[in-house]
């Protein structure tokens, strides 16, 4: 881990990773993430030459203000499985509001079906939210925490399908039986 920050370590073994199967459930993912996360950091301390070796430690859920796993207190992981609808956006935005006082890193973790435009939006709002550092009124440089996305999944970019000229048809089949 020479010259990176932790959350650059854990940004770069989060994006090793590749979930083993298709999970049903976000626990699952978030489960075998944690262990890989632990499990890699381990790896990366054995050939310290000079110095000790830092010890980690990886923690699921830590509670209502707390992320789905967290690296040292310091960096939190929200996982999310399917993430499609405004509302689930929403909420997740809540619980990243939640998480700044708590950690210096952030990393969004998208699993399963992700449509382009849900990211897309989800990196405008990130961007908009805490891309600048804002000054205050006694000229002290607020940090706000890093916040980064990672997408994990066999569909990693699901585009929503156009309609083609058999679907429109049907679709206007539909609509006169109404």
């Amino acid at each position: 881990m020479f010259g990176r920050s932790l959350c650059d370590e854990v940004l770069s073994i989060i994006k090793r990773w590749t979930p083993k199967k298709k999970y049903t459930r976000e626990t699952e993912y978030s489960d075998e993430l944690a262990e890989f996360i632990r499990k890699k950091l381990k790896e990366s301390q054995q050939g310290i030459l000079f110095g000790y070796p830092e010890e980690h430690y990886v923690k699921r859920e830590g509670g209502r203000s707390r992320a789905d796993i967290e690296v040292d207190g310091r960096i939190g992981i929200e996982l999310k499985r399917n993430l499609k609808g405004k509302t689930e956006m929403n909420r997740l935005m809540g619980q990243l509001s939640d998480y700044e006082d708590e950690y210096k890193c952030i990393i969004v973790v998208l699993c399963g079906e992700v449509r382009e435009e849900t990211v897309d939006e989800l990196k405008y709002k990130l961007k908009k939210k805490y891309g600048t550092v804002s000054i205050s009124d006694f000229g002290f440089v607020l940090q706000k925490p890093r916040v980064e996305i990672v997408i994990k999944g066999k569909s990693q970019l699901r585009r929503k399908r156009k309609a083609t000229k058999k679907t429109k048809k049907t679709t206007q089949k539909q609509r006169r039986r109404r």
